[in-house]
């Protein structure tokens, strides 16, 4: 399989991207390259830093959340849902109905778009 990948300085700055087989990936980093397999394609060599396993770009504008991403974090904890399923096995619908009218609200403020 063909991954994205950048070979990059001690700066962050991309020297070199392409696509590599995985385990050459695996092969060069292993032999101390500073390479990096991506998600996504590095467009503009002059611009481009690795962040994280990511593509940033210098002076780039903050990309905007998607609306399924929008949507994600209104979301209550999946935390919130287990302590509230805990209770409501136990006896306890108060917590359960207030995850649910957290998830509705989500639901309200962002609604899915219908083709």
């Amino acid at each position: 399989m063909t991954t994205n990948f950048a070979r990059y300085a001690e700066d962050g700055r991309v020297l070199s991207a392409g696509h590599m087989a995985s385990e050459h990936i695996e092969a060069e980093e292993k032999a101390g390259e500073r390479i990096v397999a991506l998600d996504e394609p590095v467009a503009d060599l002059s611009r481009a830093f690795v962040v994280d396993g990511r593509v940033e770009y210098r002076d780039a504008p903050p990309r905007a959340a998607t609306y399924a991403e929008s949507r994600a974090r209104a979301y209550p904890p999946l935390t919130q849902f287990a302590d509230a399923l805990y209770w409501r096995e136990r006896g306890d619908e108060t917590p359960w109905r207030a995850w649910l009218e957290a998830c509705d609200a989500v639901k309200s403020q962002h609604p899915k778009e219908t083709a």
